[in-house]
């Protein structure tokens, strides 16, 4: 039996998933930053503030996997908590299509592409209030 057509253990899933969307609202904030700080500082940011920003995204990150995966009963293995890591794009797209029912993989991977081009947006919007700033 497909791990994604398992039951959904009972419990308040609602508090999971607005957790979740708030770590993917964090991630849009954490790009627009970025995007400032090196507009901000033309191209030569510190290191030590873009690397907190990089683990901050990471975080971020993994607490939706984790809570998404939790909203839907879904089991995660050492493997993909690990690609979440080290393959992060790679690892959503992969959780998406086997997290899902059928039915529902493309439109998660659909949201997904809307995601993308939200930051996309809050990049823009990072850079373009940098060059105000500066």
């Amino acid at each position: 039996m497909d791990k994604a057509l398992e039951a959904v253990p009972p419990g308040p899933h609602g508090p999971l998933l607005a957790e979740a969307k708030r770590a993917l609202y964090v991630l849009l904030m954490i790009t627009a930053v970025e995007s400032f700080i090196v507009t901000v500082t033309h191209d030569r940011p510190n290191i030590g503030v873009m690397a907190l920003l990089a683990l901050l995204s990471n975080f971020f990150v993994f607490l939706w996997y984790c809570r998404d995966s939790d909203a839907l009963g879904y089991r995660r293995s050492l493997l993909l908590n690990i690609a979440f890591i080290m393959l992060g794009p790679f690892a959503v797209v992969y959780y998406l299509a086997r997290s899902r029912v059928r039915g529902k993989r493309l439109r998660a991977l659909l949201r997904l592409l809307g995601f993308v081009f939200l930051v996309a947006i809050a990049s823009v919007i990072g850079t373009l209030a940098g060059r105000i700033a500066a």
